[in-house]
């Protein structure tokens, strides 16, 4: 050990061994006398020792390279764990959040289903709202039921197969509002034509009073005897009855394209061509709407009749002509109506009806109007001037349609009624009062209870026995409505 040179062993780094080293300090010192003795006489100098150990690195690094190797496989072990574990978990991830996006989606999309069912429904009523297609909103309904007074919030339309309740409070908030809102205007249509009401709603205006001319014809119907009638007939019964006539005569009057204005008692007043254009046949239309009122009237007569109530018969009136149609009444009260001289000439015809015992008067310029003579039987009543008015107007019966009577014995007997009884109004204009006597004669043998008939033969006989002046005219005088 003496000769190792500890410092050059140090220098040596590059080495496979691992040096360590330790300083031994030997000799007497410390020792008794008795211990001193014993000790041989070369080592009883002091002497400093200095231990040099050395070792081969590969016999530490063999363990370390196992130890190493060991870690290596744990770690890889581990890691190997970890990835399964969180391929597992990655897996348990994708699938859980699979679940949640199929769940959420069918979750939403039965959400979005409820609501848009819900809004579907409300956008197809607020469509049927902008046309004011009433017969859509009460399909399944019953049309004969009645609207007897407006219905509170709570209550409108309670039971309606269109007011389901949502789900959602904010969509049946909405759905509630616009039932509300559609049952407003079911009952205003009630009192108004739907042709009016769409002309108001669809305008997007406000409304304001005015009128403008436009070209119509104006008929105005009531029940005769209607006074008498109620006087005998019990309330409850009157109104039954006067209900249907006045929804099967309406009924037929918006068929043909008509505007039914308003009821007054059991009077009707419509008229045709406003607000909507129907085009130059708008007078056919009314004409051929009366004659369908009449041959309904018929059939309710004979049911009424045999349930004990009295004969039911209306007069009517129509004038095709100028009139002034708009907005009439006040700034706050306020109709869609008609004005003008057609409008009152054709309250005067209905009333004069009962003067001359006929169904349907027209005057002779409604009689002109295009198809009219062409499809319908018209037979000359008189030549008069109605109160109210200095112009002639030449009265003439509505008799029947020549479509539905061509090629039956009627055709004849109706073209009979009305040709001959012209030819005897154009005897006794011409003054000749004789000629239109025999001429009646012949007429009344055929129908002998014809009002206008004896009408006539009274004056062909008063004039036949006291001739009248050169300033004679055929013109009635009617100071009467």
């Amino acid at each position: 050990l003496a000769y190792v040179n500890t410092t050059d062993l140090k220098k040596k780094r590059g080495s496979r061994y691992i040096y360590s080293h330790f300083r031994l300090k030997s000799g007497t010192t410390g020792l008794d006398k008795e211990q001193y003795q014993s000790v041989p006489d070369h080592l009883a100098s002091d002497l400093r020792w200095i231990i040099v150990r050395a070792q081969p690195i590969s016999t530490y690094k063999k363990q370390i390279d196992v130890e190493e190797s060991h870690a290596e496989e744990r770690r890889r072990a581990a890691l190997d764990d970890l990835k399964d574990a969180l391929d597992h978990k990655e897996l348990v991830t994708l699938v859980l959040c699979g679940c949640f996006l199929v769940v959420g989606a069918f979750g939403l999309g039965f959400i979005s289903w409820l609501v848009s069912r819900r809004l579907n429904r409300i956008a197809r009523e607020m469509d049927h709202v902008a046309r004011l297609d009433f017969d859509s909103w009460n399909r399944g309904q019953n049309s004969h039921e009645e609207v007897a007074s407006y219905p509170s919030n709570a209550t409108a339309h309670k039971g309606s197969p269109s007011t389901h309740a949502s789900r959602i409070h904010e969509i049946a908030d909405i759905s509630k509002a616009f039932q509300n809102m559609k049952a407003g205007l079911q009952s205003f249509a009630r009192y108004m034509d739907p042709y009016i009401v769409q002309v108001l709603v669809q305008s997007g205006q406000r409304a304001k009073l005015g009128v403008a001319k436009a070209n119509a014809t104006v008929f105005f119907s009531d029940i005769a005897n209607f006074t008498s009638m109620a006087e005998v007939l019990e309330p409850s019964v009157l109104a039954g009855l006067l209900g249907e006539y006045l929804e099967e005569m309406s009924d037929i009057i918006m068929e043909h394209n008509g505007i039914v204005g308003e009821f007054i008692g059991d009077e009707i007043m419509a008229w045709w061509n406003v607000p909507w254009d129907l085009g130059s046949r708008h007078t056919v239309m009314a004409l051929t709407a009366a004659l369908d009122q009449q041959q309904r009237l018929g059939r309710l007569r004979q049911k009424w009749s045999d349930a004990g109530l009295p004969e039911v018969r209306a007069r009517m009136g129509l004038v095709s002509g100028s009139v002034l149609a708009g907005n009439i009444g006040s700034q706050s009260r306020m109709k869609y109506g008609l004005v003008g001289d057609s409008v009152n000439l054709a309250s005067r015809l209905e009333q004069l009806c009962k003067r001359y015992d006929v169904a349907v008067l027209v005057d002779s310029r409604t009689c002109d109007e295009e198809g009219v003579r062409d499809t319908f039987f018209l037979r000359v009543v008189d030549l008069v001037t109605v109160k109210g008015r200095q112009e002639a107007t030449e009265l003439c019966e509505l008799v029947a349609c020549k479509g539905q009577v061509r090629g039956t014995p009627l055709l004849d007997m109706y073209s009979d009624y009305c040709s001959k009884f012209a030819a005897i109004h154009q005897l006794y204009r011409s003054r000749d009062f004789q000629g239109a006597l025999e001429a009646l004669d012949a007429y009344q043998q055929l129908w002998p209870r014809d009002k206008p008939a004896q009408m006539l033969r009274e004056r062909c006989t008063a004039y036949v026995n006291s001739p009248p002046g050169s300033d004679w005219s055929a013109v009635e005088q009617l100071l009467e409505k």
